[in-house]
């Protein structure tokens, strides 16, 4: 009788260990996922804020149509080549309606990640105007 109770006990504790396993891999799996979406929405705040910066930049200067690239590593600093770079803000100004009077440009900004040939944002646009002559 004390043998089939001491079965019966290792039996119980390997189902239970089993269950505590088998919980926490779906724990540990819940995590990892938690970490992964948030580093992707720090990275997509990042490049919402790298993207808004340029557009401003872009409203600032008083060019003419060009498309302007900016650089940042993968802690969002700005470097000097693509080489070291791991995001690119690309800008572009274009030339919507020209009057005598000023000029209509439209801004657009698009944020990849190079490293995962990706989009991080959908393209963020704003308008410009260039008064020409007396305008303001």
């Amino acid at each position: 009788m004390a043998k089939s109770g001491g079965y019966t006990f290792i039996i119980e504790m390997l189902l239970v260990t089993l269950f505590f396993s088998l919980a926490a891999a779906i724990l540990l799996q819940v995590f990892v996922a938690a970490r992964l979406q948030s580093d992707e929405n720090v990275a997509t705040n990042r490049a919402l804020i790298a993207a808004q910066s340029a557009l401003e930049i872009a409203q600032a200067e008083d060019t003419p149509e060009q498309t302007v690239c900016y650089w940042y590593d993968a802690e969002w600093q700005p470097v000097e080549d693509a080489e070291q770079a791991r995001f690119c803000v690309t800008v572009s100004c274009v030339l919507e309606e020209s009057s005598p009077a000023a000029e209509l440009y439209l801004l657009s900004a698009e944020t990849d990640d190079l490293q995962n040939d990706r989009q991080l944002l959908p393209i963020l646009t704003d308008r410009k105007i260039r008064y020409r002559g007396n305008g303001q």
